[in-house]
């Protein structure tokens, strides 16, 4: 699910932050948004990483989301056609993320 979190590094600077979008474990996001609790399922986009450049790609998304961001084996249910399901990674955020800016509709 979707939370809003502020970004200095690259959607802002430093005492003005820009607002992100940002998932967030579906449990977290019942007990925060009580009046629009959905069924748990985000659309999104899933890119598929050539196998010679993996290691060099998750080592940049690693660094890239370190700061307060988790990254998770989920399974995505793709709408293409080609495979029902695949094996994904998400990196993912929790309220305890020190740019966690609260709910916003």
């Amino acid at each position: 699910m979707l939370g809003d979190f502020g970004s200095t590094d690259h959607r802002g600077v430093p005492g003005d932050s820009g607002r992100v979008v940002t998932l967030i474990p579906f449990e977290e996001w019942k007990t925060i948004n009580d009046d629009t609790v959905s069924d748990g399922v985000t659309f999104g986009m899933a890119y598929q990483i050539a196998l010679d450049d993996v290691d060099e790609i998750r080592a940049y998304l690693d660094y890239r989301e370190k700061g307060g961001y988790v990254c998770e084996k989920v399974q995505c249910h793709l709408l293409d056609g080609e495979k029902e399901v695949v094996d994904c990674i998400l990196y993912i955020a929790t309220s305890a993320n020190e740019e966690y800016l609260g709910f916003a509709p």
